[in-house]
């Protein structure tokens, strides 16, 4: 299978570079970083603090963090062993394997440490970590260190994660951390069924804020398809909905597996030539061996030096580039939260401070309503979508049947008019109907699933408006403190899109993904059973209406996966949705209880410093966008074509 990759962009020049006057050295960096700590302080926000010294550690040790996610089988584990060049550092398997988040750095030894959640630290050895990980006793630990004599580990810190879909091991508290300390993101994909609704809204909730890590994904299980034809179609996809995602994003196709197997192979030759013997049919034999170089061919087959490249050399050879990157949006990250934190203690510190007590009441009330609408718009949904799924379903039934029974009639007619074609010709002329209907059917359920999550999200509004007039009749204070509403024309319109936009992206994979499976079934069914050129019409009959079935078999299959995907991912929007809200609702409300404990002195004080904090965030934001333009240029391109 020939694996075609997408170049990146190159970098700009430093002549394309904005002149500033401020040039990023170690007492710019340490001053950055003091007032950014002096007035997380004054927020309260300790964790914010914490983050902040991670930041400034990870920065200057010099080394590479490349945080790798995925679902669960998709083989992270595997492609870091392989491109690592070490096929037993991580457990590998069929099912879940990576328990605990672990970090992979350089060592003269390979061991592992593992570390439990009182800090206690436990070495290993390889054996003795894959083993304790795997098992029920690996609970206990929290987190694992592994080290391996590998050259580039001494300038890139690979960390492994637990599979996105694996709830028992899956921790997103944990999990979150690495994101934001992560310099660059590589997001494992399968091939077989790339970018699920789930693996979507972990993108959009966790990653597309992330615009200046380098973020790469890696369409992994290649060795699954069929035909390279299948393989161009599965990338083109995934591109065309990363663009959505996350426009300019990188997608390499890769298959650990071959990967691996190759990297095995090439170990086991020189074994094997040593039993070799001398003489003349030795010599013959490793000639032979050198001509056909199987583990090469499976190497290029994984498209393992692009993706080897890409993870490692590329990042070494850009390594200053990118840590400056991360640097710049960290702390621009923590400037924006302290100007939100400092924005909405200014507005409580205006709001009227009256009824607190009787407010604090009704939104206890008010948590027990929405939380009914909750369950109510969460049972509802699922009804509404099996009702689409069956109604799917029904239609594209309803449709093969017809076709099917139309095949003897086309058949006898591609016959007269063309005898020695109709087996060459019938798989194509059923890939055309098919996929025709597909597109023109899943279209109209596109559109159909798109109405009625406009509607949820609509719902959605009209509770939270509710709620919002029963805390506050005028509205003024709680409305300009609901999460990103501040600078929106109209309330909560984000809900709305928010909700729209599972349907939206997820249905995309009804309208080319699926119809991509159905016809390349059909195809490859109907290929097999027209092979014979001269065939009876009654065989050519029952193997088109074969291949009809298997394509409905497959349709059916991936629907209800995909279907699967959209109940999750509504149930998912609506929970964070209304638990989001509503805790932006009991803060604001806390917030203003703070106030109102202030003295009259107290709260003009800390008018006066809120006034002075934002002042200087202002001037601090500035000076980081001017180092920004200074160090980077442009922003960093995530490597569009």
């Amino acid at each position: 299978m020939t694996v075609e990759t997408k170049e990146t962009k190159e970098y700009s020049t430093p002549e394309n570079q904005p002149e500033s006057s401020e040039q990023l050295d170690q007492q710019t960096l340490e001053q950055l970083f003091a007032e950014l700590k002096r007035l997380a302080i004054q927020a309260n926000a300790s964790e914010m603090t914490d983050r902040l010294g991670q930041s400034e550690q990870a920065f200057k040790a010099g080394k590479l963090r490349v945080l790798v996610l995925g679902q669960f089988n998709h083989g992270k584990s595997l492609a870091l062993n392989a491109l690592l060049g070490k096929l037993n550092l991580l457990p590998t398997g069929a099912t879940p394997t990576t328990a605990i988040i672990t970090e992979i750095n350089y060592g003269p030894e390979a061991e592992a440490t593992l570390l439990d959640s009182l800090g206690r630290r436990k070495t290993v050895s390889l054996e003795e970590y894959q083993t304790i990980t795997t098992q029920p006793e690996g609970g206990k630990y929290k987190r694992a260190e592994v080290t391996a004599p590998v050259a580039v580990l001494k300038e890139i810190t690979f960390v492994d994660t637990p599979g996105l879909s694996d709830p028992d091991k899956y921790d997103l508290e944990a999990v979150g951390p690495e994101i934001n300390r992560a310099d660059v993101i590589v997001f494992v994909l399968s091939a077989v069924q790339p970018l699920t609704g789930e693996e979507q809204i972990f993108i959009q909730e966790k990653l597309t804020k992330k615009s200046q890590k380098r973020l790469l994904f890696l369409v992994n299980q290649i060795d699954r398809l069929n035909e390279e034809e299948q393989l161009a179609q599965v990338m083109e996809r995934v591109n065309s909905l990363l663009n959505t995602l996350l426009p300019g994003a990188v997608a390499l196709p890769f298959s650990a597996f071959e990967a691996a197997k190759g990297l095995r192979t090439r170990d086991e030759i020189p074994a094997a030539r040593k039993t070799k013997g001398t003489g003349k049919e030795a010599v013959r034999e490793i000639t032979k061996e050198k001509e056909v170089r199987p583990e090469e061919a499976l190497l290029a087959q994984a498209n393992y030096a692009a993706v080897k490249a890409a993870l490692t050399t590329d990042l070494v050879a850009e390594k200053e580039r990118i840590q400056e990157a991360t640097l710049m949006a960290g702390l621009e990250e923590a400037a924006d939260e302290l100007e939100e934190i400092f924005q909405e203690r200014q507005v409580a510190g205006q709001a009227e401070l009256l009824g607190l007590e009787e407010a604090r009441t009704r939104l206890d009330g008010e948590r027990g309503r929405l939380e009914a609408v909750r369950v109510r718009i969460q049972e509802r949904g699922m009804a509404e979508l099996e009702r689409m799924a069956t109604g799917f379903m029904s239609d594209v039934s309803a449709y093969t049947r017809r076709l099917s029974n139309a095949l003897p009639e086309q058949i006898e007619k591609a016959q007269q008019a063309t005898p020695n074609d109709v087996s060459r010709n019938l798989p194509f002329y059923l890939e055309y109907v098919l996929k025709n209907y597909m597109e023109a059917r899943s279209e109209q359920f596109k559109e159909e699933l798109q109405a009625y999550m406009q509607s949820v999200g609509e719902e959605i509004e009209r509770e939270f408006e509710q709620a919002v007039q029963t805390l506050d009749p005028n509205k003024a204070y709680f409305l300009s403190t609901l999460p990103r509403l501040r600078s929106k024309d109209t309330v909560y319109t984000w809900i709305a899109r928010g909700v729209t936009a599972v349907g939206a992206i997820t249905i995309f994979l009804f309208g080319s993904f699926i119809f991509g499976l159905l016809w390349l079934v059909a195809g490859e069914v109907v290929r097999q059973a027209g092979a014979m050129r001269n065939q009876e019409q009654a065989r050519l009959v029952e193997a088109g209406r074969k291949a009809l079935n298997q394509a409905l078999e497959t349709v059916q299959k991936s629907l209800e996966e995909q279907f699967g995907d959209v109940k999750r991912s509504l149930g998912t929007e609506v929970a964070q949705i209304f638990a989001g809200n509503f805790a932006a609702l009991q803060n604001r409300l806390d917030e203003l209880e703070r106030q109102a404990k202030l003295s009259t002195d107290e709260r003009t004080h800390e008018a006066v410093t809120t006034r002075l904090a934002l002042a200087d965030l202002v001037t601090l934001k500035t000076r980081l966008a001017n180092l920004k333009a200074q160090m980077l240029g442009p922003e960093i391109d995530l490597g569009s074509d």
